[in-house]
């Protein structure tokens, strides 16, 4: 029987759409390197795991309970994978073929994980790692040949061989063994019909050499299972000289080579293996601590830096022209963490968490083109203890104590003081009253012992030893019979709902508690048994859980959801625990540099009082009470002489807006007659903004003539989803599958088939031998416009075949539909926040939408999806705005999605005449 289970996982997984899945990781690798593709998190109990590549989705790797298998018929493959029981595969040896998608599907004990990945093999970089070579030292004769020896004696037919020329890397031979063809050779006229490889060592042969030929020779041959580097210092002597002048004329050379080298060759040498002994930098710290990631140099005018989280590969901080910006990344993980010194590239991570933790690649651009790079490792140096209630633990400082140290334990986030030892004195004091006779300090150690340890004792440690001067920390997480899992992240808009998913099954004696955070302030509740189910009453009918899988939705979320959630599942077994954090976006509002924004506000300017504030600033930037405007300049002036409050509706103006005043804007407003309402804006500057209709094309134009050898990358959120290569010209989509068009001659973008999610903002980098240049663009999506009072019945037009045609209507960007039609049944849905309640219908022959009693909470953009065997799919949207009983009603706006604002700006593009009519 159980074999006949696994039979049916492996058919169902193997059987899966391949290309419906999650959003796709961009990964680059050097031809001939290893890569290694890491699942989303941690895995545990795996039943049954396979790794899929390309369209096809043919597996390539695969765990069925402890067997690991690689059934691959690619010979492509062959030697080159290694899958661990953590579910990471590492593909050793990498060729241009080997690029392409990468998929992994999993079944285990906390659920099912898909993960995609898009690996990009570039070419080999243009300096080897110098301190893992074997260096070696020639002389030869003027007009003589001469032979690099690669020290292999048969090479085994998967080699890929680089010889490269000089400390600037130049090209001189190569050959892949592994597909056969010829060798590749330096066709410039310096080496030109003068090199020659050996075909069964890789040796390389130079005839009749000049005196222009000496310098370093560097090779490096990768095969499946290892990679040898060898380098070569070789000096040419002249021909025809007696010994006496040879010797002199070597001596004399070496003498200037010495000096030459010492400010140049050598010097360059240096700097590469120092840069690469340190390539990969590992950093310990703590949580909520700061970090800062040395360059070790100064910037000169024309240099570029280029910081990128590598875990996810995606740019977060970036220096082009004297200019640093830096980015929240697309999950805001970033946001207002970052910090970035212009001088020398640095960057600084502020507050850093664990979801801050992997690696960071730094990409230094010098002014003559001239790239190097670094790799550093930042994680926490935390250690996870899991005890039962009413033992002992201790937390081991793992410190040389001095006597002259001092060591202070911490407790939460607050870093509340619960033990210290002075120096020199060793006096040590316990200064916390939750802790009172259950601490005990070694005096040689520095360590810690929790005894009887209570719920009330769990949570974050902190160790900080202080010695001459500087601090060490080391966390710890102290749980009490909790199994730990990852942490989930989700995002949201304001307004619509997000739900927090555990992935686990749950049985009726389960108990289930949600809370928020770190407060463990419960907002709901499941009792085992009877499965009554209690909310807090803060969330106001905000709050749903699924008694059968644990879920919790929250509805018509505010910028105040943006936090970190927790669940607990207590069962007869134990306590499980999951983590949730919740990123809340604001609504997305292009500009262009130094335009005037407007942020809309719908308010009563007499009677309501409006709160505006920038970011996570505790100080608002504009404020309306009892009718008076007071605007300010911020916290640091950012905004001086440039706010505004509009005085009959209270929309903020930000007149001459520049890069320091993008991010979230939020906006709380207090009124009489419509309660307190709480709503964000998403500030990007653009070069140019791009409006279209949903289910229509968009082309983001580049307005560059493109040469050759340029490369260019489109990216979404910093995200790479296309990018055409230097001279091959090769075009690689990452994301959108078949909706993305990259003109080769003109670089520009065209998005087909436009929907809501589309509604982003792009980043178009172009780079070339003399710099990288960059645009941004905002594509706003919009629908037909349409206009009610509140009280009205709307009705928004579909013309279907109701007994054939598919239908689904969409409301803003939420996952399910409010409205659907399938075999000719109408299925109607009160939304997740039941806004909709007993308001819809649809009409029984053409499948139109009709909404009775509407009101302000129903405004905002509609999706119909509609597909139909005679005239085939159709996307179409429909932008409603619903005014109130006051009859004040605000201009559509950028935050509505609306072109109106950009009539007269001629860095905004419509897309059809019928939207430049409007």
């Amino acid at each position: 029987m159980k074999r006949i289970s696994t039979f049916f996982q492996i058919l169902l997984l193997t059987c899966s759409v391949f290309g419906a899945d999650a959003e796709m990781k961009a990964v680059s690798v050097m031809e001939g390197d290893s890569v290694t593709l890491n699942p989303d998190q941690e895995l545990q109990g795996i039943v049954l795991l396979l790794w899929k590549f390309g369209d096809n989705g043919s597996t390539i790797a695969h765990i069925s309970g402890n067997k690991t298998s690689y059934p691959t018929k690619q010979k492509i493959f062959t030697d080159r994978l290694m899958l661990k029981e953590t579910g990471s595969l590492t593909i050793n040896n990498m060729r241009h073929n080997h690029s392409g998608r990468y998929k992994l599907e999993v079944d285990h004990s906390g659920g099912r994980l898909e993960s995609s990945f898009f690996v990009t093999v570039d070419e080999p970089p243009l300096v080897f790692e110098a301190y893992q070579a074997e260096r070696k030292s020639l002389t030869v004769t003027e007009g003589y040949p001469v032979i690099l020896h690669t020290g292999i004696t048969k090479l085994h037919g998967d080699e890929l061989i680089v010889w490269r020329f000089g400390v600037e890397g130049k090209l001189l031979a190569k050959e892949d063994k592994e597909i056969k063809s010829p060798p590749y050779y330096d066709t410039d006229e310096r080496f030109k019909g003068r090199l020659k490889l050996n075909d069964q060592t890789g040796s390389l042969t130079i005839n009749n050499m000049k005196d222009t030929d000496a310098g370093l020779y560097t090779v490096k041959i990768n095969n499946n299972k290892l990679t040898t580097y060898r380098d070569f210092t070789v000096t040419v002597s002249g021909s025809g000289l007696t010994s006496a002048a040879v010797a002199g004329i070597i001596i004399g050379l070496l003498m200037l080579f010495a000096v030459v080298a010492g400010s140049g060759f050598l010097y360059h040498r240096r700097m590469i293996a120092e840069q690469q002994k340190h390539m990969v930098k590992k950093i310990h710290t703590a949580e909520r601590e700061n970090v800062t990631l040395k360059t070790k140099t100064k910037l000169l005018e024309g240099d570029e830096i280029q910081w990128w989280f590598s875990n996810e590969n995606f740019l977060i901080a970036e220096i082009i022209e004297g200019i640093g910006e830096t980015y929240d990344g697309l999950d805001g993980r970033f946001s207002d963490i970052l910090e970035l010194d212009k001088k020398t590239g640095s960057l600084n991570i502020k507050n850093i968490r664990r979801k801050h933790t992997g690696d960071y690649r730094l990409k230094i651009i010098k002014r003559s083109r001239e790239t190097s790079n670094f790799n550093f490792s930042v994680y926490i140096k935390e250690e996870k203890m899991i005890v039962s209630c009413g033992e002992s633990v201790t937390l081991k400082a793992d410190a040389e104590i001095q006597r002259e140290d001092e060591v202070q334990w911490l407790f939460h986030i607050e870093n509340d003081l619960i033990a210290k030892m002075t120096g020199n004195t060793r006096e040590i004091t316990y200064p916390d009253e939750r802790f009172r006779d259950t601490l005990k300090m070694d005096e040689k150690t520095g360590s810690l012992t929790i005894n009887n340890i209570g719920d009330e004792h769990t949570g974050l440690y902190k160790v900080k030893v202080i010695s001459r001067g500087e601090a060490t920390y080391k966390t710890f997480t102290v749980y009490i019979n909790a199994l730990i899992n990852e942490k989930f992240i989700f995002d949201g808009r304001i307004g619509e709902s997000v739900t927090l998913k555990p992935y686990i099954k749950i049985q009726r004696n389960n108990e289930i508690q949600w809370m928020i955070g770190d407060q463990d302030c419960l907002i709901a509740k499941m009792t085992r048994g009877a499965r009554k189910i209690t909310y807090h009453e803060r969330f106001r009918d905000r709050l749903m859980l699924n008694e059968k899988t644990g879920s919790l939705t929250i509805n018509n979320i505010t910028i105040e959801d943006n936090r970190d959630y927790k669940l607990k599942i207590i069962s007869s077994s134990g306590t499980t625990v999951k983590k949730f954090s919740v990123f809340i976006k604001g609504e997305p509002s292009f500009f262009c540099v130094g335009h005037t924004a407007v942020l809309q506000c719908a308010a009563e300017i007499q009677t309501d009082e409006i709160e505006w504030r920038f970011k996570g600033e505790e100080s608002p930037i504009a404020e309306v009470k009892g009718g008076q405007i007071v605007p300010y300049n911020g916290p640091n002036r950012r905004f001086r002489d440039r706010l505004e409050v509009d005085k009959s509706n209270g929309s903020l103006i930000i007149k001459n807006i520049r890069r320091e005043h993008e991010g979230l804007y939020k906006l709380k407003r207090k009124s009489s007659g419509t309660g307190d309402r709480v709503n964000a804006f998403t500030v990007t500057l653009c070069d140019s903004i791009i409006v279209g209709w949903v289910g229509k094309s968009v082309t983001l134009k580049s307005d560059t003539e493109i040469q050759r050898n340029y490369e260019i990358l489109w990216l979404i959120e910093d995200s790479l989803i296309a990018k055409l290569t230097r001279e091959a010209r090769e075009i690689t989509y990452y994301r959108f599958r078949d909706r993305l068009v990259l003109d080769e001659e003109t670089g520009s973008l065209t998005i087909n088939n436009i929907t809501v999610e589309d509604n982003r903002d792009y980043k178009l980098r172009i780079i070339s031998s003399s710099g990288t240049t960059v645009k941004k663009f905002g594509v706003l999506t919009k629908g037909e416009p349409m206009s009610f009072n509140e009280g009205d019945t709307a009705v928004l037009q579909c013309a279907a075949e109701i007994q054939t045609d598919e239908i689904e209507w969409r409301f803003k960007s939420e996952e399910s539909p409010i409205a659907e039609v399938k075999g000719g049944k109408i299925i109607l849905y009160n939304g997740p926040d039941r806004r909709f309640r007993d308001g819809l219908e649809v009409d029984k022959k053409t499948g139109s939408l009709i909404i009775s009693n509407i009101r302000c909470e129903h405004k905002g953009l509609y999706q119909l999806m509609k597909k139909s065997s005679s005239t085939g799919d159709h996307i179409s949207a429909f932008d409603v705005m619903v005014y109130g009983s006051t009859g004040n009603q605000v201009k559509d706006s950028v935050t509505e999605k609306s072109p109106l604002l950009y009539e007269d700006d001629q860095n905004v593009v419509y897309e059809n005449e019928r939207m430049s009519s409007l």
